[in-house]
């Protein structure tokens, strides 16, 4: 290595005792710098974990989600009956999906359930509860396009008008097919 003639080099002693450069060890500073290396991981750490986590999310194989399950609900009642002929009502439920409605089941409710008393279902294996509140039966799994139902005979204990909901579900429902009744128990 060759030096130009007019190239000053410096000693270390002159650099070292220069008022700008100090190489004199002090606590605060790295003590600061401790804190502040605290800082960055307490910082950089939690971002990290997001954006690792977030990565696998974006880049996992997603599932396609199932449309659900549509019914449709039809309920055949008489608009007005006689005490002595009582109050039949029959239930029938379609599956309108492409894909199976798992445990179709509907209950049968409202206020004017307390006027009626349920004698007979037919087929009598659908039946689940009967209470003065409500009835539930149950149809089973129905296959695309199928259409299952039952007949309810009920007898009458108080005369009056009769309003009820029907309303159909299945395990692979998100909302139930709804279906109001509307009637008249005369003398």
């Amino acid at each position: 290595m060759s030096r130009a003639a007019d190239e000053h080099l410096s000693d270390a002693d002159a650099v070292l005792n220069c008022p700008y450069f100090s190489t004199t060890l002090a606590v605060a500073p790295a003590a600061r710098s401790g804190r502040r290396l605290g800082r960055v991981v307490l910082v950089a750490v939690p971002l990290g974990l997001v954006a690792v986590f977030g990565t696998v999310k974006l880049l996992a194989p997603r599932e396609k989600a199932l449309p659900p399950t549509s019914l449709k609900l039809s309920v055949i009642a008489p608009e007005s009956t006689s005490e002595s002929e009582g109050f039949s009502l029959r239930v029938l439920v379609r599956n309108e999906a492409d894909r199976p409605a798992r445990d179709v089941r509907c209950q049968i409710a409202g206020r004017s359930m307390s006027h009626l008393a349920l004698e007979q279902a037919d087929p009598p294996e659908v039946l689940v509860e009967a209470s003065g509140q409500s009835v539930t039966i149950a149809l089973g799994d129905l296959a695309p396009g199928e259409i299952a139902g039952a007949d309810l005979y009920f007898s009458i204990k108080r005369l009056g008008e009769l309003r009820l909901v029907v309303a159909a579900t299945a395990d692979n429902v998100q909302a139930p097919a709804r279906a109001a009744v509307v009637g008249e128990a005369l003398p």
